[in-house]
């Protein structure tokens, strides 16, 4: 059984005394355990929303386009990380070309720097 003590000490207001539980020993106080509940209910808030609006999402979904219900959890794990995959390669493919074009352009910068200031002319 846990049992718990404290000292009330002159000028220290009750809820941040120092609390002991025995049985097993951990210091806190009123406010800690307060503040451990706040966070608590506003992570339970927030999950709660985001479990409502992607409830909403995948209701909407399947009233307006019903072949989703037909496939199987597998079936749409595969489609997922398919059209992730996709989106992800489309973004590098236009980051690459981006890149090779700048790289292009470095060099023959850098061609022109060594032409017109030959002095610069030494292998990096």
């Amino acid at each position: 059984m846990i049992t718990y003590t404290t000292v009330l000490k002159k000028g220290v207001k009750a809820e941040e005394a120092i609390i002991t539980a025995k049985g097993y020993e951990s210091n806190f106080t009123l406010n800690d355990i307060h503040a451990t509940i706040a966070k608590g209910e506003k992570a339970l808030k927030e999950l709660s929303s985001n479990y409502d609006i992607k409830k909403s999402v995948m209701d909407n979904i399947e009233k307006h386009h019903k072949f989703v219900l037909k496939f199987t959890d597998e079936e749409l794990f595969t489609l997922h990380m398919y059209f992730e995959a996709k989106a992800h390669a489309n973004t590098y493919s236009k980051e690459i070309k981006g890149l090779k074009k700048a790289i292009k352009q470095e060099k023959e910068d850098m061609k022109e720097i060594i032409k017109q200031i030959p002095e610069l002319d030494v292998k990096l």
